[in-house]
């Protein structure tokens, strides 16, 4: 089966059914096999919070503004 074929077939998949045959690769593969799986799933980051940026305060922005100008 070619790449193209096989993921293909993946698409129509849904994720718990992926999960299902990763694991029955997993347990039921030989050491080395056990190994690239263990691998692949370190690999993955596991997913991160966005930061959430405080809006500046406006009038603190202004006073500085005005503070910076005055310098000139």
């Amino acid at each position: 089966m070619s790449a193209e074929a096989f993921f293909a077939q993946l698409a129509g998949m849904e994720v718990e059914h992926l999960r299902k045959a990763l694991w029955n690769l997993y347990r039921r593969g030989s050491a080395p096999v056990r190994g690239r799986v263990e691998a692949e799933i370190a690999r993955v980051p596991a997913p991160r919070a966005r930061a959430t940026e405080k809006t500046p305060d406006s009038r603190r922005a202004l006073d500085e503004v005005g503070a910076f100008t005055a310098l000139a």
